[in-house]
């Protein structure tokens, strides 16, 4: 809401351009490991280094695809600025990558932690980086800085030290992988279709009416979703480590 009066329609609805690939590519680049590492009931070491490597490596793929695609999304949108956020915000896939393992070890657990400081610390770190840098008029800049800000708390001072977790390179398997990946591949194909619409409506919205309409748009639509956020964030967190126990008995 401070972001709303600080900056234009038109502002946030390029920087909403500048980024409408990411939500997709992450998803990608998780390729469902995430929840596969949740729900795996053996190996768990193994599985964990496995899912650290296979997503820094397609974080990585996916950050220079992403950086790749900018001037498509600057032509898709008729700006050079949505395109060159675009570019320079490939490098929070590669962040958020780093995010994978610890955050679903800490599911596993049950540790509520997750939820009660390292996602408050990530809204907030990024609420005040944006606000103080959008009024110091930095713009949507701003706002793109505080994505990086925000995920290096995710990464560095909140998920790493409370899941207590290190990689080792010689602990990853090519068979694991496979077999976590055939798990999440169901879950990356339900997503994809969820992000691909999301794309679409932004590219539509954007491209017919304008940088001020999408920011509208995306504003309303995100304030719109809030209530079903919340439950669906609350239960999910619970419920998908606890049926995964329970998986091998049906009654």
């Amino acid at each position: 809401m401070a972001l709303a009066r600080i900056l234009s329609p038109a502002e946030v609805g390029v920087f909403y351009a500048g980024t409408v690939l990411l939500s997709s590519l992450l998803t990608f680049s998780e390729g469902g490991l995430r929840n596969a590492l949740v729900q795996r009931q053996h190996g768990l070491e193994e599985a964990a280094n496995t899912v650290f490597w296979a997503s820094l490596g397609a974080g990585l793929l996916w950050a220079v695809a992403a950086a790749a695609a900018a001037p498509l999304v600057g032509w898709a949108f008729d700006s050079s600025t949505a395109g060159l956020i675009a570019a320079v915000s490939a490098g929070t896939i590669v962040l958020h990558a780093l995010t994978n393992v610890p955050d679903s070890l800490m599911q596993r657990r049950f540790d509520f932690r997750q939820r009660m400081f390292v996602q408050p610390s990530v809204t907030v770190s990024f609420a005040v980086v944006s606000v103080i840098l959008c009024s110091m008029g930095f713009s949507v800049w701003g706002m793109v800085i505080a994505s990086y800000v925000s995920l290096l708390v995710w990464v560095a001072v909140t998920s790493w030290i409370l899941a207590r977790w290190r990689p080792r390179r010689g602990q990853a398997s090519v068979q694991v992988w496979r077999e976590m990946a055939g798990f999440g591949v169901p879950l990356v194909l339900g997503s994809f279709v969820d992000k691909g619409r999301d794309v679409f409506e932004t590219v539509v919205v954007g491209s017919a009416l304008g940088a001020a309409a999408l920011g509208n748009y995306r504003y309303g639509r995100r304030l719109g979703k809030l209530p079903g956020t919340v439950v669906i964030e609350i239960g999910s967190y619970v419920l998908f480590p606890a049926f995964s126990r329970m998986a091998r008995d049906p009654a």
